[in-house]
Formats: C-alpha cells, structure tokens, sequence
C-alpha cells in the first residue's frame, strides 16, 4: 500500500510538471537516503552490521551462517541476511545501501580483508564438521568430473561417458530410434562420487520419447552399468578439501 501511494503522488507531480517520470532515478535516490540514515543512526547505536545478500527470490543464505554469526558476534558484529524481492531491479540494488556503509566502517575498523578472512575461517568449521555428508555437486566448489573429462558441461552432460557409452552400448532387438534429435530419448544417472574418486550409480531416470521403448529400462540399465567407469572420478571439492558428492550426468540414446 504504501509502495503504491508513492507511485501515485510522484505520478500526480509529474503531470503537474510535464515531465516523465523515471522511477529508476527518484525513488531509489530516496530509498538510499533513508538506509543511510537508518545506517548512520545504528552506528551511532554501536551496532556493526555484516549483510550476505541473497539472490532474487532465493530463500538460502550463506552455507556456513551459523560459524559466521558466531565468530563476528565475538567483535561486536551482526549477521544479516539480506534478499532482494522488489519486481525492480533499481530498488532492490537501493536497499544495499544500509549494508554498503556497514561494510565500509567494519573495514574502517577492522581492516578490508577482515572479511574475507572471517569467511574463510567459518567455512573451514563448516565443511570439517560435514566432511562424511554427501553434497549435491552444485552447492560445491569444484564439481565432480568423469574420468577423462575436463570439462563442465550444460544439463550435466559429459561428452567422454557418452562417447564411451555409445561405442558400447547394444540396443536390444525392436527398440525404437529417435528420428529427431530435439526429441530424443535420454536418461539422467545419478551417482554417488566419493572424495577418493570412486563413483556408484544410485538412480535411473529413464525418458523415452516413444512408451513402447519402457520395456526395455532393465536391459539398457545393465549395458550403461557394464560401460560406465566407477572409478579414477575428479572428486568434487569445497575450499581444499574433496568432499563426497552426489552427481548426475545425461546420457541420449539413439
């Protein structure tokens, strides 16, 4: 409601003067102003505030925002997660600006690379007291990788497993080939991969793009298990350390 009655009254003011309104520029000056003060009055409070901006429409903090929080809390800082969730961009960029001041009297008093050191420190506890859990390789540093493969690919695609599979695999008697390659059929294999390279298939998730091929899931499931490598796997790492991960790679069939 009152998002709206200030589009109306600078709407109201810009007919009155003839000239365009441009939102990008009134509001989000305003908008800073007030975070700066509100900034300013906190510090005068003695409050020192850290802020990890969220992505729009994300709901995830920082990894390690407990270690984080409990580290600063020991030099007189808070931890705030901030997100953006306003439709325009240029507001969201405008509530950075409470943040902006922080950050700059936290590295006044602390030094510009406190905080990158506080980072480091925090994520290290973190990923130690994990080091045995299994993570979804995108939350990971460096993701795992096939052996051979030294690249990361769109839709977790390896061109060496799939070269390697392809040269093998023998389709069963009466299966079905895709006449258009848009619409092929595919499967999604999913794997455990340990922080020493071995890899164990856990899931299939077959997609056929004509249903009488479901018929043969059990037999195409023990050629790819015969023809995928399960070990010499690039481990996924976080910081310096490889870690257990959870991968999956697509394969497309004929």
């Amino acid at each position: 409601m009152i998002f709206c009655s200030l589009l109306f009254s600078c709407h109201s003011q810009s007919e009155k003067t003839g000239a365009s309104f441009d939102i990008s520029s009134q509001l989000p000056k305003t908008r800073c102003n007030e975070e700066t003060k509100k900034a300013e009055r906190d510090f005068k409070d003695g409050k020192l505030v850290y802020c990890y901006h969220i992505g729009h429409f994300s709901g995830w903090g920082y990894r390690s925002e407990k270690e984080m929080t409990d580290i600063l809390k020991k030099y007189g800082i808070s931890y705030q997660n901030r997100s953006s969730t306003d439709i325009i961009r240029d507001l969201d960029d405008e509530k950075k600006c409470y943040c902006t001041f922080m950050r700059e009297k936290i590295d006044e008093k602390y030094g510009s690379h406190f905080i990158d050191s506080i980072v480091g420190v925090a994520d290290e506890i973190w990923i130690k007291s994990r080091i045995n859990e299994i993570f979804w390789y995108s939350e990971c540093d460096v993701y795992p990788n096939y052996p051979g493969d030294t690249k990361v690919y769109p839709e977790e695609y390896s061109e060496v497993l799939s070269k390697e599979v392809a040269s093998k695999l023998i389709y069963p008697k009466g299966f079905i080939k895709s006449s258009d390659l848009k619409s092929r059929s595919f499967v999604n294999i999913y794997f455990n991969v340990s922080k020493n390279g071995d890899a164990e298939i856990i899931i299939y998730d077959f997609h056929f793009d004509e249903n009488l091929n479901e018929q043969y899931e059990e037999f195409l499931k023990k050629q790819i298990e015969k023809h995928i490598k399960k070990t010499g796997w690039r481990p996924a790492k976080m910081r310096n350390h490889y870690v257990n991960s959870r991968m999956v790679m697509r394969y497309y069939f004929e």
